[in-house]
């Protein structure tokens, strides 16, 4: 075989696995996209507070990921299980297992706080030691020093004669120190003595600081308006609104039906009721409603939700306004009104007084 054909094969080998990786990921991040998130709600309503029972459930990925929350008798339980193993709550074997991490972590700190202690109290004795062999060895060596002062004595004392003492010198020292620093705090204490005599700028008065507030007013209001009126903005608020309404059909469930009866005190709340649900009904696909009492007020309700979502469509809501050029024109006009707005409610806030 040739060498020609052997880096070949070598080539051919690493684009494969190339290309087999990246087949993998498009494959992981089709699956995240695609696999809908399954979720189902129950729930017991009644006039009693107390009687108020829910059941939330989601599953993702063939159950591998599971949650939910169950509420019942003013009790909420979260339950959480990611690849069949529960997180939340707690069951007694993992209960066990935490706190025999917490006793030995805890055993770990009293240990470390001992062995600290035991080094503290021998560098504490060291010391002490050598201490005391200093001051024997200096008790040693003193009459030896005695005898030199004694000796030099009569050599400082012509010295003396002679020049200012070293003590005299650091004393004259000092007192110019201490004269430096009073001429200094004197100076500071003339400058604000001169500021306050200095004749203060006439503020404003209450009419001047109304009219001015009006003014700000008007403004925040002129610069929110055209912000709202420029074609750019309408064009991203036009297509954030499609993309919200088209996401907002994707959210609705599935599946509703409630069972019981309801009524109001008064039976005009009891017809908008009525309208709102059927107003529902072009929008899920099995639906099955509650009995409408019109004379007594009434509220025995029990409910299923049944539906699915998808992270492909938040995505798909998301990308165009992300592609689109005019959104971050807005975005950035959105920064300058905000700006705008601070500073004019800053004045307001302090009664007119403009910065």
């Amino acid at each position: 075989m040739s060498v020609g054909h052997v880096l070949l094969t070598i080539l051919a080998v690493i684009g494969w696995t190339l290309l087999a990786i990246l087949a993998l990921i498009i494959l992981l991040l089709l699956i995240v996209l695609l696999v809908p998130i399954r979720y189902k709600a129950n729930a017991h309503v009644t006039r009693r507070k107390e009687e108020f029972e829910a059941d939330v459930k989601a599953t993702w990925l063939l159950h591998l990921v599971s949650g939910g929350f169950t509420y019942k008798g003013n009790l909420f339980e979260p339950n959480l299980k990611i690849a069949f193993k529960r997180i939340m709550p707690e069951t007694e074997e993992d209960e066990e297992r935490r706190i025999r991490k917490e006793l030995k972590r805890q055993e770990k700190e009293e240990k470390k706080q001992k062995k600290e202690k035991n080094t503290e109290e021998s560098s504490s004795e060291e010391t002490e030691n050598k201490a005391s062999a200093v001051v024997e060895e200096t008790k040693a060596s003193e009459p030896a020093v005695v005898e030199i002062v004694r000796n030099d004595e009569p050599a400082k004392q012509d010295k003396s004669d002679d020049h200012e003492s070293v003590g005299q010198k650091l004393g004259k020292k000092h007192t110019k120190r201490d004269k430096d620093k009073k001429d200094k705090g004197r100076k500071k204490k003339d400058r604000k003595l001169a500021k306050r005599r200095e004749p203060k700028e006439p503020g404003l008065s209450v009419i001047d600081r109304v009219f001015e507030i009006i003014d700000e007013i008007q403004f925040a209001g002129e610069d929110i308006l055209e912000f709202l009126t420029n074609p750019t903005h309408q064009k991203v608020l036009k297509l954030l609104k499609k993309r919200l309404v088209k996401f907002g059909k994707k959210l609705l469930p599935s599946r509703l039906e409630i069972e019981g009866t309801a009524g109001f005190d008064n039976p005009y709340h009891t017809g908008l009721t009525a309208a709102l649900m059927c107003a529902v009904y072009p929008y899920i696909e099995k639906v099955r409603l509650p009995e409408l009492d019109y004379e007594n007020e009434v509220l025995d309700l029990t409910g299923l939700i049944k539906g699915k979502l998808r992270l492909g469509s938040a995505v798909n809501m998301i990308l165009p306004l992300l592609l689109n050029l005019n959104t971050w024109r807005t975005i950035k006009d959105a920064k300058r009104l905000k700006e705008k707005l601070e500073r004019s409610s800053k004045v307001i806030k302090e009664g007119g007084k403009a910065a």
